[in-house]
């Protein structure tokens, strides 16, 4: 019986590709609700969520088709009524063919009236007189504003406040739910994979929601609205539906994680905004050509040092007082620096953008009191000593029984000098040296 039910909710899913393909026949979606079709596919979404968290096999069949199929006919509805990327066009119907039983079909938007002909063109039509001629008018039937289309081959996002409401409201909650949904899921299944979600990338995503804003303030209230629906629903996940142990420690009271996030939202929408009033200006905002060699092994060696903070940097021998308290290693084992460490792998960590920073100052032009380059190796020097003092100058960690460096140790202290020698690059030969003082 479960699978005679799965079957056919499956195919009742799949129904709607038959509104599709009814309105890819007619070349029109006006008589159809594109309202309908997004509460649609979002109930198949909520559902497809739930029976992703209980693991039920399906509700995820048919709820992923639902979701599929209802997304397809949604995207049809809309490209239908002008283009998908415009939401200006998705409550206007461009011009059809509609049928008048004296003229035959003519185009809407227009009519024919009749109206009396001229005292020299009557009397040219002979005794029958009272003849009529027939013209085009417009009629009251919507039409496409112009006005409203704004930016139609633009590469930045849509403006939000040029959507319809229900979109708006539809845009600030559900995305960032959805998207706090998957990072609670992963939250208990691994560490590193909720850290990459949750932090970088969700700091990239929240910036990209503030590109749809001109206004900072408006950009500010919706990122708090989906910053706080994000840290809501990675607990809602996490601690209720799934109810597993985070594998990322949360402090206390973990509600407060949706505060953290609502207001973090909020400040980087607002950033988000400014940039693109920055993009919007006239001219080239980034000017890649200016980009040397030296910027590209920074950058590389600036992921090198990212990549080694979950390699293995220490390993313990056989002797059984051979372990690393921090990490709780014990022996014959091995541990990374992302696990002996609290406050050094953040660091690195933070190091790790130095060069990409320098890259975004020279792309962008920006004029700097000192030369380019100069901070990023004065970061790359920080760092090569900073990893030298734990494993060569202060020894290993505690409490240093039979610890050895493991090859991840070696290629953070590689990569560090990579970062050096980007730096170095940048500003002693694809920088005008500066002239000692004195000289003309």
């Amino acid at each position: 019986m479960g699978t005679v039910a799965t079957l056919y909710g499956v195919g009742a899913a799949g129904a709607a590709l038959l509104q599709a393909r009814q309105v890819l026949r007619r070349g029109s979606s006006c008589e159809v609700s594109a309202r309908f079709f997004a509460t649609y596919a979002g109930g198949y979404a909520v559902w497809l969520l739930y029976g992703l968290s209980i693991g039920s096999l399906p509700l995820i069949l048919v709820d992923a088709a639902g979701l599929l199929c209802g997304l397809v006919t949604f995207a049809i509805t809309l490209s239908l009524r002008g283009s998908l990327l415009r939401p200006s066009s998705w409550r206007t119907c461009p011009p059809r063919f509609r049928l008048d039983h004296r003229r035959g079909w003519l185009p809407r938007g227009v009519r024919f009236v009749a109206m009396e002909a001229s005292n020299g063109e009557a009397s040219g039509q002979g005794a029958g007189g009272g003849a009529r001629t027939a013209v085009l008018e417009p009629t009251d039937e919507p039409r496409v504003d112009r006005a409203e289309q704004e930016a139609e081959h633009s590469k930045l996002p849509h403006l939000w406040a040029s959507r319809p409401w229900p979109v708006r409201i539809v845009l600030a909650t559900v995305p960032s739910a959805a998207y706090g949904a998957l990072c609670g899921w992963v939250l208990g299944e691994s560490e590193i994979a909720y850290i990459i979600l949750a932090i970088p990338v969700a700091i990239l995503l929240q910036l990209l929601v503030g590109l749809e804003h001109r206004n900072r303030a408006e950009a500010a209230a919706r990122g708090f609205v989906a910053g706080a629906s994000f840290g809501g629903f990675i607990l809602i996940v996490n601690q209720l539906l799934i109810d597993t142990e985070p594998k990322f420690h949360i402090e206390d009271p973990k509600w407060q994680l949706a505060i953290v996030t609502a207001v973090f939202g909020a400040g980087l929408a607002w950033l988000g905004a400014g940039l693109r009033g920055q993009l919007e200006q006239p001219g080239r905002y980034l000017d890649p050509s200016q980009v040397s060699p030296a910027e590209l092994a920074g950058m590389a060696a600036s992921l090198v040092l990212l990549g080694s903070l979950w390699l293995p940097w220490y390993a313990t021998s056989g002797n059984p007082n051979s372990v690393i308290d921090s990490s709780g290693t014990g022996p014959n084992s091995d541990a990374s620096a992302w696990e002996v460490f609290a406050t050094f792998d953040w660091l690195l960590l933070s190091a790790c953008a130095a060069p990409f920073i320098l890259t975004w100052i020279i792309m962008r032009g920006h004029a700097l009191s000192w030369s380019p380059g100069e901070v990023t190796m004065i970061v790359g020097i920080t760092c090569f000593v900073l990893i030298l003092c734990n494993g060569v100058v202060l020894g290993k960690p505690e409490p240093g029984i039979e610890i050895s460096l493991a090859y991840g140790w070696f290629v953070g202290l590689l990569a560090s000098v990579g970062i050096i020698v980007g730096g170095y690059l940048r500003q002693a030969l694809y920088t005008d040296a500066r002239k000692p003082p004195g000289t003309l």
